[in-house]
């Protein structure tokens, strides 16, 4: 059986692509989508279903159903925001099988090893050979010699993944914000982008801007041009009103 596909939105947001055409959105304020059976050679599903994920736990609560479901066996892919990931490793494992993103790790150089570890380590009781990926690690805290700064993106991946190789733009990449990685599900490739966008405040003023810069750059990288299924999923920070690059 072609399993389907089950996008989970956490507290962030996810596009998905199959090539140029944009086939889904959601963010927090989502409760369903429907995603239409669009192409058979890459076995779209007949539906989307869109789950939230609450701030301090990372456990869920499935909020809407697709009109037209999907098949019994799903390919989970989800977004979430932990507030750090650092103990909450075994929550995380706890969400399930599936191909996971997380924005603001607070993960440091130190923090990614031990965090890394615990993940495979709590996977593994359950039977899983979980794959853990990261973008830069975050700056560590004034003060601090192993705890990082409000920042980190990461994937975990129960299918055989490795990160992509991007040319970034230093600032993007150092900024702990960014990270590409590619799954290898059955037949099927799924390229997954996760973002942290910029927060708006004093320390970012022009939030949203750079938030929008990072989008396309990874519009002009993954969907112009590109073939197969990309997900671009995170926290933004923003909605879609704030960030031209939905409406481009």
């Amino acid at each position: 059986m072609t399993p389907g596909l089950k996008l989970f939105s956490g507290i962030g947001r996810f596009l998905l692509f199959l090539g140029l055409l944009p086939i889904a959105f959601a963010n927090e304020f989502s409760s369903t989508i429907d995603v239409p059976y669009v192409a058979v050679n890459v076995n779209i599903p007949y539906g989307v279903q869109v789950r939230q994920e609450q701030l301090f736990g990372l456990t869920g609560q499935r909020i809407g159903e697709a009109h037209h479901p999907g098949p019994m066996e799903f390919l989970t892919i989800g977004t979430t925001n932990p507030g750090g990931m650092r103990n909450k490793e075994p929550l995380a494992v706890e969400q399930g099988c599936g191909i996971w993103s997380y924005a603001e790790t607070q993960l440091s150089k130190v923090t990614q090893v031990s965090a890394a570890k615990a993940l495979k380590f709590h996977a593994s009781q359950a039977g899983r050979h979980l794959r853990v990926h990261y973008g830069a690690p975050a700056a560590l805290r004034s003060r601090s010699t192993w705890a990082g700064s409000w920042t980190g993106v990461a994937c975990t991946s129960d299918f055989p993944s490795k990160r992509l190789q991007v040319p970034w733009p230093d600032e993007f990449w150092t900024s702990g914000r960014v990270l590409a990685t590619q799954h290898y599900v059955g037949h099927h490739v799924a390229t997954v982008i996760t973002i942290y966008g910029l927060p708006k405040g004093p320390t970012w003023p022009k939030a949203a801007a750079l938030t929008n810069e990072i989008l396309q750059f990874v519009t002009k990288e993954f969907v112009i041009g590109y073939q197969g299924i990309v997900i671009i999923n995170g926290d933004f920070n923003h909605g879609p009103q704030d960030l031209p690059c939905f409406s481009a």
